[in-house]
């Protein structure tokens, strides 16, 4: 249950960045997903790092 409040968190994170923001710096709605992945892909390396 706790990946999908984290799932609805991120949506509702990159919904209002994409409303508040001003029109010709809209790309940077895509920010917070990125670093979402990002930091996954860090999380793996060090797992397999220390296992």
């Amino acid at each position: 249950m706790q990946g999908f409040g984290a799932g609805v968190e991120l949506v509702g994170t990159i919904t209002f960045i994409e409303e508040c923001m001003p029109v010709k710096r809209r790309g940077f709605s895509a920010i917070p997903n990125t670093v979402t992945n990002f930091s996954l892909l860090i999380a793996t390396l060090t797992f397999l790092f220390f296992s």
